[in-house]
């Protein structure tokens, strides 16, 4: 009886075809699975909003604090809020100051505080441990600092407004957390620290800048691009959409849908526009962002 085997040709155009299909398919598997990603990051951020909705139906309609003083009793925008609270050791006034802050009062409203964390994103350095056996809360979720204890009747259009995005890109901050972009508020927090849509937003005056409002990045952030080349944008009415950022920058970028007016070429945003009411003398305010924007 005659055997039959492949020979080495066929064997290798065997060999040679596989690895054409696998060329072909693995690109789109690595699709699917970003696709997969970017689903459920979008699932995670559009719970912390409606959450944070349903605070606002409890607080008499007014969004959660974005801003939090200092221990001498002014506001600093650029101070860190500690999620949770007490995730380490500190005094008594430094929680309480530090649990008016959005991400703190809304924790009850959500499933539980890991729908906070970019959940494919990198971790900033972990903190020391403390004695209070404590975990700290990974913060990739950004909330629109303008829209710190507005109402939520003051938002020109709830559709278009964002209240959320990943505006830390792929990074997650631990244990403390700042929104993006933030009210650039400086004076004694006796006075109110509010978007103004013709003024600074305090008595302190932004510290002279020209700018009502500002933005930091986090320590080993390489890009904006949560997913994919796009994030994710939750609007005041809960609605949540995906879109591809950094591809209108420059001179051709509509400042109202794109949030940074330039890149790198690793998505990682540069500088943002900032807009004003026609005619007005008052600060600018970074345009996508603004609470009175209604395009």
């Amino acid at each position: 009886m005659r055997k039959t085997a492949f020979t080495l040709i066929e064997l290798l155009v065997v060999i040679a075809i596989i690895a054409i299909l696998a060329a072909i398919l693995f690109p789109v598997f690595a699709q699917a699975k970003e696709s997969a990603k970017k689903a459920s990051g979008m699932t995670q951020i559009k719970q912390v909003s409606t959450g944070t909705i349903i605070y606002t139906s409890d607080q008499d309609d007014l969004f959660p604090l974005a801003v939090i003083m200092s221990s001498t009793g002014y506001w600093q925008y650029n101070l860190l809020a500690e999620v949770p609270v007490d995730w380490r050791i500190n005094t008594a006034s430094t929680n309480a100051r530090h649990s008016i802050y959005w991400a703190n009062s809304v924790r009850p409203y959500i499933k539980n505080e890991q729908m906070y964390a970019h959940s494919h994103g990198q971790d900033q350095t972990s903190p020391s441990t403390t004695t209070l056996g404590r975990i700290p809360t990974k913060m990739g979720v950004t909330f629109n600092g303008l829209l710190s204890n507005l109402s939520t009747t003051e938002v020109g259009a709830p559709s278009v407004v964002t209240m959320m995005w990943y505006g830390q890109g792929r990074t997650n901050r631990v244990g403390q957390s700042l929104p993006v972009p933030q009210l650039r508020c400086t004076g004694i927090a006796t006075s109110p620290c509010r978007f103004n849509p013709t003024g600074y937003p305090d008595s302190g005056n932004g510290s002279g800048s020209s700018f009502g409002s500002a933005w930091f990045t986090v320590s080993g952030m390489t890009t904006h691009w949560a997913y994919s080349r796009g994030n994710i944008f939750v609007r005041t009415d809960t609605s949540a959409k995906y879109l591809p950022i950094g591809t209108s920058a420059g001179s051709n970028a509509n400042y109202f849908n794109e949030p940074f007016s330039s890149y790198d070429a690793n998505g990682m945003g540069q500088t943002y526009t900032g807009c004003r009411p026609s005619g007005s003398t008052g600060p600018y305010y970074w345009c996508m962002f603004r609470p009175d924007r209604t395009e």
